[in-house]
């Protein structure tokens, strides 16, 4: 699909649709394997050379253990610890620390340690792990700075040290005068409604809002929130350099850190899987170039207009592909030399 011009790339005939999931919530794994036994028994050999997607769709399409489990990063195989979610209660949750000793780094999964494993015949329950995976840039915004609004803001961490609780009005009315960039084409609601935010509208407060929180957030909160937005101007550059990788990496280094600082001022049973995925950045971008080069945000208005097709009670995906099959042929009858330019220039902003 890069290949593609990008002012054609995102267009509705230019886009495939895996699959349409009807349900109220993504199918789980036994879902999605329950589907294809139904229907037929086909062997099919595939070859996966890049995706961009959240922790579970990762999980679902790498076949790699789910993000909250033992080895569940799927380029690392650090296997987490297990921490008490909350004083007092018996309920554990699974964290990702970083050891900032040399000899205790996680290694990157790589075929090296992958394929002794497929030639073992009875190998452990950790060797059996998914050691495959592919770094998603949800995890940053969708992620990680979501993760960051809620302890900031919500009401169940008021009496934390790190809280603007009683700050967010305010600040969500200050925010709501600032001005993103000219090309920002989606701009950000309130802050008061952050847990409803996409994950386009929480990129644009991460890279930009910074000079405003700093008016509201500690002075420890702030610095260490502030190493977090410019490591990510920087992933995000059009243009990049070695140096700049260099700066990235200093996400992780273990001294001053944001990974370093942030079990440190949010507590361990913060630090889970979506903070652990900040550790990989440098590597996606040294691999991959900058972020824009695999971001899906672009796709965000095709969910919302596949979406809006839908009035029926039954037969949700049967209605959703009629429209796109009659969205399809439509697009590609504008292609023909003598179709009615005003006609067609209504169909490409339908798009």
């Amino acid at each position: 699909m890069n290949e593609i011009n990008r002012s054609d790339r995102y267009k509705l005939q230019n886009c495939i649709f895996g699959g349409v999931w009807p349900g109220p919530q993504k199918p789980s794994r036994e879902q999605m394997l329950a589907m294809s036994f139904k229907r037929s028994i086909r062997e099919t050999e595939s070859f996966l050379i890049g995706a961009t997607c959240d922790k579970p769709a990762q999980a679902l399409v790498q076949n790699t253990p789910e993000p909250i489990s033992k080895f569940g990063c799927g380029r690392c195989e650090i296997p987490g610890v297990t921490v008490p979610s909350r004083e007092a209660i018996n309920h554990h949750i699974r964290v990702f620390p970083l050891s900032s000793k040399a000899d205790n780094k996680a290694e990157c999964r790589s075929n090296q340690n992958y394929d002794p494993i497929m030639t073992m015949d009875s190998p452990t329950e950790d060797q059996r792990k998914g050691y495959l995976g592919k770094y998603s840039l949800h995890n940053l915004y969708g992620g990680a700075m979501k993760k960051l609004l809620k302890l900031w803001f919500l009401e169940d961490f008021k009496r934390s040290n790190w809280s603007c609780f009683t700050k967010l009005t305010i600040l969500s009315k200050t925010l709501s005068h600032y001005r993103y960039p000219s090309t920002t084409s989606r701009t950000p609601r309130p802050l008061v409604k952050f847990h409803r935010f996409k994950a386009n509208e929480l990129r644009l407060i991460l890279l930009f809002a910074a000079p405003v929180f700093k008016h509201y957030l500690t002075s420890t909160i702030y610095k260490n929130y502030l190493l977090l937005v410019f490591a990510l101007h920087l992933a995000e550059s059009c243009s990049l350099r070695s140096e700049d990788i260099e700066d990235i990496q200093f996400l992780s280094n273990p001294r001053n850190t944001f990974l370093y600082e942030y079990p440190l001022l949010y507590t361990d049973h913060h630090n889970q899987q979506v903070m652990h995925s900040i550790d990989h950045v440098a590597q996606s971008v040294q691999n991959y170039g900058q972020l824009s080069n695999y971001s899906t945000y672009n796709f965000e208005s095709v969910l919302g207009m596949l979406r809006a097709t839908v009035h029926s009670t039954k037969h949700h995906a049967k209605e959703i592909a009629n429209t796109t099959n009659l969205l399809r042929l439509t697009i590609r009858n504008t292609l023909a030399d003598d179709f009615n330019n005003e006609l067609k220039s209504t169909l490409e902003q339908i798009q």
